[in-house]
């Protein structure tokens, strides 16, 4: 079944006001205007384009949500949930209104966040967060918009990692005189002491990162894949793989450079594939090939 991708960041309206029709609803606030009690919690998680998400990137540290009307007009003030915190209350008028999520940002983001009172510059906003390798603080960002808060209505916030992710996988196959492949007559000869750094990663800390080691399991259209090591990046970077490593006892080392730039909210998986000789003992050939996972198209800030 194909994955709606969606970090649901529900918004629960509970209303108190008089019932008001649709066409009753105004496009800006008016004094004295109606304002409804807003409960909003952070929802599950379902991102990475086509593929599952890994269970850490779903944390939630923080967030920052900002509401507008339609001419731009902030109805509220920036909503801040901190401390892992996933439920945060506020009041809205009962216009239609444009909402806009950063989670998992940095503190300096959160200020400068909170001072913003233009919907251009509050969605439009780059932040200077230093993403690390840590999947559990991978910041996000959503949008909603042209919506109007109704009398115990729920509103969604679709909301999808601002990074992409690159993940390692390497396949030994073994051959005899050159030829065929004898690798399942040959369990034991594997990979061993891999070693595997990225340059050229957008990170806006350091230039190489070693990603994260680890066995991992990714699926890419049915066909699943374990993963040696994996590394989170901004979009627009055009990353570099050094990847080190034995087989029998024989070392290799391999580079590899991405040509297009990488897509926000997207898993890109790069297989090695190492063919070692019987005959000669020797690594015979190495190739790598970039599986994307189904693109998805998202509409995030510029970090550049």
């Amino acid at each position: 079944m194909k994955l709606q991708n969606i970090f649901a960041l529900i918004v629960t309206l509970i209303g108190f006001a008089a019932c008001t029709s649709e066409s009753e609803l105004l496009d800006t606030p008016v004094e004295n205007s109606d304002l409804v009690p807003v409960t909003i919690s952070l929802g599950s998680i379902q991102t990475k384009a086509s593929v599952d998400l890994d269970a850490q990137e779903g944390n939630i540290e923080n967030a920052v949500i900002g509401i507008f009307d339609s001419k731009g007009i902030p109805t509220t003030a920036p909503i801040v949930l901190k401390n892992g915190a996933n439920t945060g209350t506020t009041r809205l008028p009962l216009v239609k209104s444009n909402a806009y999520a950063f989670v998992n940002i940095s503190d300096e983001d959160i200020v400068a966040l909170q001072a913003i009172s233009s919907e251009v510059e509050f969605k439009e906003y780059g932040i200077k967060k230093l993403l690390t390798q840590n999947a559990a603080a991978l910041p996000k960002y959503g949008t909603n918009t042209n919506f109007t808060p109704t009398e115990n209505g729920n509103i969604a916030i679709d909301v999808h990692q601002l990074t992409a992710r690159l993940d390692v996988s390497v396949n030994v196959i073994v051959t005899e005189n050159g030829e065929g492949d004898v690798t399942a007559q040959h369990p034991k000869i594997t990979l061993s002491e891999a070693s595997v750094s990225w340059t050229n990663i957008l990170d806006k800390d350091q230039n190489t990162t070693f990603g994260i080691d680890g066995s991992f399991t990714t699926n890419i259209a049915g066909t699943s894949y374990n993963v040696i090591n994996r590394a989170y990046s901004y979009p627009g970077a055009r990353p570099t793989l050094l990847l080190k490593g034995k087989v029998k006892g024989k070392d290799f080392t391999r580079i590899h450079a991405m040509k297009d730039a990488l897509d926000a909210d997207n898993v890109y998986l790069l297989k090695a594939t190492v063919k070692y000789d019987l005959t000669t003992k020797t690594v015979t050939d190495f190739t790598y090939k970039v599986v994307k996972a189904s693109s998805v198209e998202v509409n995030v800030p510029s970090f550049n």
